[in-house]
């Protein structure tokens, strides 16, 4: 009841800011990357995606999670947090975050039912 509520403290407004850069696209590249941001953004349905990451961060005190789009739409694939760490930065410093693949042994016994797991999840993992 409590991490519900502290949960729907934020708001979770969204603002989508273009950076223009001189000589950096076209006007149309431009609109059309803008638009593109914004259809991602809404079929993110930011609203409940946050509050329910908020919701897991406040209970695990960590959540960790794969962005994908499929058919397009936007679905977040949530990772168990026993298997997951993060130890290193990208090349933008992003953190990257590591899936112990052990998980799927340890998660499911039949090997066709983990098969059809490990499919759902991006080729990245």
């Amino acid at each position: 009841m409590n991490i519900d509520f502290l949960a729907s403290l934020p708001l979770y407004y969204t603002m989508i800011t273009p950076i223009f850069e001189t000589g950096k696209g076209s006007q149309t590249q431009i609109i059309k990357a803008f638009y593109n941001a914004c259809q991602f953004v809404e079929k993110l349905d930011i609203k409940n995606t946050l509050f329910r990451i908020t919701k897991e961060w406040l209970k695990q005190g960590l959540y960790c999670g794969i962005l994908q789009e499929k058919n397009g739409k936007v679905v977040l694939v949530d990772l168990p947090i026993s298997h997951t760490r993060t130890r290193f930065k990208d090349f933008n410093n992003l953190n990257v975050l590591e899936l112990n693949i052990t998980y799927f042994t340890y998660r499911y016994h039949d090997e066709a039912e983990r098969e059809a797991v490990i499919l759902t999840f991006p080729e990245v993992v």
